[in-house]
């Protein structure tokens, strides 16, 4: 069940960053807030995943990410939207780079991956190959008009 919430919740989260990545319009403020809900979900149930009863080095990235969005709200409280953008952006980008290492064959979504789907292993590694260059792709393209945008204001 935690796992199931974990993964609709990065989805979600996911949706609603390509979403609020381009302009702003009279949801961008709702959403935002949505998005901050849910990457606290993905954050707090991802310490309760894990591999052989030990914690894994994945974990340290929901200890960064819970701080980052606490950063970002107290900054959202002084009005500091600049700092705001920086604290949000940037679990947004763990999890662009992330998400393709879950299809790992090592890993839970990755072995339920290869056991609905008998694809080869070349199939399988230039599958994975492609998620994990357009996420990288993606995040470039991310922080670039990110911190033009910054430096803009």
């Amino acid at each position: 069940m935690i796992i199931l919430l974990h993964i609709i919740s990065a989805l979600l989260v996911l949706i609603l960053g390509i979403f609020l990545f381009g302009k702003r319009n009279k949801y961008s403020n709702f959403l935002g807030q949505l998005r901050l809900i849910t990457m606290f979900l993905v954050a707090m149930s991802g310490f309760f995943i894990k591999t052989s009863g030990n914690f894994s080095p994945l974990h340290l990235f929901s200890i960064i990410t819970i701080i980052s969005l606490l950063s970002a709200l107290r900054a959202k409280s002084q009005k500091d939207f600049i700092t705001y953008n920086k604290r949000v952006v940037g679990p947004f980008i763990g999890l662009l780079i992330a998400l393709p290492f879950t299809f790992l064959p090592d890993r839970y979504l990755g072995a339920k991956f290869l056991s609905y789907l008998y694809y080869s292993e070349l199939t399988l590694n230039i599958f994975i190959s492609v998620l994990l260059l357009s996420c990288v792709i993606f995040s470039i393209l991310l922080i670039k008009k990110f911190w033009i945008d910054i430096r803009v204001k």
